[in-house]
């Protein structure tokens, strides 16, 4: 649910900034996020550039620190 919430609103021309507990579980982030672009590239749905202009708005990070500049925050909890 995560993964979607932060493509979509990355799609809406918004810098994003996707909060993971640990450096590896921000790696698999990045790639359920990458994922669905690549897929739209490959299928011709997306162009490259189309593919990079999102990609060039988001960033990953582990310390929640690096959220004090955000306009908004929202959490999810899994369980």
């Amino acid at each position: 649910m995560g993964s979607v919430i932060t493509e979509v609103v990355d799609r809406t021309v918004v810098d994003v900034r996707a909060a993971q507990a640990a450096p590896d579980v921000v790696k698999a982030g990045r790639r359920r996020l990458t994922g669905p672009l690549d897929r739209g590239v490959r299928r011709g749905r997306l162009s490259a550039e189309q593919r990079a202009q999102p990609l060039a708005r988001l960033s990953f990070t582990h310390d929640l620190s690096d959220l004090a500049d955000r306009q908004f925050v929202t959490g999810l909890r899994t369980s």
